[in-house]
């Protein structure tokens, strides 16, 4: 039985009745419904759908319906034959928000120094600058990159997240926006933006990107543990995280 993997490149959730595939090389999203996808979980280490228990539910999906599911997928690179160079296909997990540390929650208004401001501006600027010429695998993996290289600086010492500090820098980051851009659907921006502001500071939480299929959207925000730094617990809670960095 041929076998095959995710691409290195693509991410998988189940939404609702839906599988949501979330190519981050090309910026594309592509919905299948579960059902259509059962039998790829004998071909297809870690799929989300699980096959079915009924033995006559299994029975229908034949081979017919199983290369129908796979060959839109394979088709546009969602999936691979060689498994050495693919991965697993199981979702990722995260903790489900119950923080917010938002401007709103802020007690008082931040001090704005000359060292905030001039980090503000070239994380802003960087962010903008990225997004318009270079690709979001290439963003993503830079993100990626620069977690890796201080998790690999702090190698066993523990270090602990301050939440109160965090909301303060947050805050500020919030209170700078207005004045240079708005953050009205622009949560990729502001999700970078934000990410290395923070990172110049030594705190480094996730950048998560998630999905909703009725109606489709996407959206992604930082989070650390249960915390959320830039959105509100009850907006986040309706989507499914499909890509952690």
């Amino acid at each position: 039985m041929t076998r095959y993997a995710l691409a290195r490149h693509v991410f998988v959730c189940v939404q609702d009745e839906h599988v949501v595939f979330l190519d981050v090389r090309r910026d594309r999203y592509f919905t299948l419904r579960a059902e259509q996808t059962r039998s790829l979980a004998q071909l297809v280490r870690g799929w989300p759908v699980q096959r079915a228990a009924n033995a006559e539910i299994a029975r229908s999906a034949d081979e017919r319906s199983t290369s129908a599911a796979l060959a839109p997928l394979v088709e546009r690179g969602l999936l691979t034959l060689a498994e050495h160079t693919g991965k697993d296909a199981t979702p990722i997990q995260l903790e489900a928000p119950v923080v917010e540390l938002t401007l709103e929650a802020y007690e008082g208004t931040p001090r704005v120094d000359a060292v905030a401001l001039f980090r503000f501006l070239k994380a802003a600027w960087g962010a903008s600058f990225a997004l318009r010429h270079r690709r979001l695998d290439n963003v993503v993996d830079t993100v990626h990159h620069r977690r890796r290289r201080w998790e690999a600086h702090k190698g066993s010492a523990q270090v602990s997240f301050d939440p109160a500090r965090a909301h303060k820098l947050v805050a500020t980051f919030a209170w700078l926006r207005p004045f240079f851009y708005t953050a009205k659907d622009a949560c990729l921006f502001e999700g970078l933006a934000l990410s290395t502001f923070l990172a110049s500071y030594g705190i480094y939480p996730r950048w998560v990107f998630g999905v909703q299929t009725r109606p489709f959207a996407a959206h992604c925000w930082l989070q650390q543990d249960e915390v959320v730094f830039n959105d509100a617990v009850e907006y986040v809670r309706r989507y499914t995280p499909i890509m952690m960095v």
